[in-house]
């Protein structure tokens, strides 16, 4: 029966693939990574029979460091600065991958993102000489919070009133109007994670370690988080981020997995 099912599988995740390749949306990886959540009640029971092998990739998901935002306005895609204290807790944070063999940085294409990834490039290169290559790519972006961006927490309460209570019960269906859809930004870093994979998994097979940073942020890693929990994401503000927080994430046979770095030391 198990040999059964790995078939059909197989030939569902196959022409998944030729379908999503011929339009250029998400590579096999990815599917196989929805299909996965879509379909969790089928294979929960036969994950257990498949071996379980570490390609050597790991991704460091770091959240920028304090903006001069503040807690109460909502900032998806608005540019925010960091704060001294968000400078310095991001040079803290950065001695931890000064003895990582760190091949690539990533940030999101937004300043407080860039500007903690080049903060960590220059601490990773006044101790170890090592310049890291540097990049932005927007599949790391912040959720697009639509009418809400710019706004205070209260004032939205007071003139969102119903939709504000709807969104704290269930924030993946009651988004904020012209807001983009939680869905959407699992898709995106799941896509990241699957470019990542597939540009160095020949490398971590010949026995090569691969880590890589990436700057995000707080309501994207949330919702990446959830959705690699295979939890509905409308549970995804459960999770806690603070600023600086480091997520480890590597790939094996049963898909994508994360812990989050005690950094307790480094601080």
């Amino acid at each position: 029966m198990l040999f059964h099912y790995l078939l059909i599988h197989t030939i569902v995740i196959s022409i998944m693939g030729a379908y999503c390749n011929s339009y250029n949306i998400l590579s096999k990886d990815t599917i196989y990574m929805e299909l996965s959540i879509e379909y969790d009640i089928y294979t929960k029971n036969i994950r257990g029979d498949i071996m379980e092998m570490s390609n050597n990739i790991k991704i460091y998901l770091m959240r920028h460091g304090e903006t001069d935002a503040g807690n109460d306005i909502f900032v998806g895609i608005t540019d925010a600065n960091l704060t001294e204290k968000g400078i310095s807790q991001t040079k803290q944070m950065a001695k931890f991958f000064i003895d990582k063999p760190i091949k690539e940085i990533y940030s999101s294409q937004l300043k407080r993102a860039k500007h903690t990834a080049e903060i960590i490039k220059e601490v990773i290169y006044s101790n170890t000489k090592n310049d890291i290559p540097l990049y932005q790519c927007d599949l790391l972006s912040e959720m697009d919070f639509g009418e809400w961006e710019k706004m205070n927490r209260n004032d939205i309460k007071e003139k969102y009133k119903e939709l504000y209570k709807k969104w704290e019960e269930n924030p993946s269906k009651n988004t904020p109007p012209k807001a983009g859809a939680p869905k959407n930004v699992a898709k995106n870093i799941a896509r990241f994670l699957d470019k990542i994979y597939n540009k160095f998994k020949k490398d971590a097979e010949n026995g090569n370690n691969i880590d890589i940073i990436a700057v995000s942020h707080k309501t994207a890693i949330r919702i990446l988080l959830c959705y690699l929990d295979n939890k509905d994401l409308k549970y995804y503000r459960d999770y806690k981020i603070n600023e600086g927080d480091i997520f480890e994430i590597t790939h094996a046979n049963k898909g994508w997995k994360w812990k989050k770095i005690n950094t307790s030391d480094i601080i």
